[in-house]
């Protein structure tokens, strides 16, 4: 809980961890911060979105002061706080005793700040979710590539007398093995190809695409790769 450093300031200090105020609650004071760092973010999908990190000297809950609408984003200490507030019937008091029109344009200012807030809200969990599955990805092709290389010599047969493995063997084992769908394997084989990690050869007699052992086997490099960039 916050703990009050003087009722003629209304000055609180927070801990770290500590919540000053949660998205959707009713807006009401704005705070000004004196010491210390507060994280503003929002809650999507059940995980928390970080919008900013405030520092001394800004100020926050301006929009909600103001209107005294729901807050649209949560605060919580990221260190030790001090905070001194100025509360909605202060500035609501202030407000009224300016022009009418300085109203409507504050109204209309506040209302764009609280689009533009959500828009970017919305902006960060649609690249989070990429980010997200751009390393599942990354991960499922480090396990594709190591089951390619586990099942060539089990899997390979002789082609033009050479050890070789077909694609649609690869892909037959390692559907099972991995338990992904094949959609997902067949693409991450073709940018395994066009990257060059894995180069195609045709047999000559019946014209059947094919990798050699000790090219499917070499593929676990990129296994490693992966496995060691996860650890920096």
């Amino acid at each position: 809980m916050s703990e009050p450093v003087s009722s003629k300031n209304l000055a609180s200090i927070y801990k770290p961890g500590e919540p000053i105020f949660s998205e959707g609650e009713q807006g009401g004071s704005m705070f000004f911060i004196k010491e210390g760092e507060v994280e503003i973010f929002t809650k999507r999908d059940g995980k928390d979105i970080l919008l900013s990190v405030m520092k001394p000297g800004e100020v926050m809950g301006t929009l909600t002061c103001i209107t005294n609408a729901n807050r649209l984003a949560s605060a919580r200490a990221k260190t030790k706080v001090v905070l001194t507030s100025v509360s909605h019937e202060k500035i609501s008091g202030l407000i009224a005793k300016l022009p009418k029109w300085v109203s409507i344009v504050l109204k209309d200012f506040t209302q764009r700040l609280q689009h533009m807030n959500l828009v970017y809200s919305e902006t960060l969990q649609k690249l989070e979710k990429a980010r997200e599955s751009q390393i599942s990805l990354l991960y499922t092709s480090s396990q594709f590539a190591s089951a390619i290389a586990t099942c060539a010599e089990d899997k390979h047969i002789l082609l033009d007398e050479v050890k070789g493995l077909l694609p649609e063997t690869i892909l037959d084992y390692c559907e099972g093995m991995l338990n992904r769908p094949r959609e997902e394997l067949q693409s991450i084989l073709k940018i395994f190809i066009s990257s060059g990690m894995l180069t195609l050869k045709i047999e000559q007699e019946k014209k059947r695409k094919f990798f050699t052992i000790e090219n499917a086997q070499k593929i676990k490099d990129f296994c490693h790769f992966v496995q060691q960039t996860r650890r920096i």
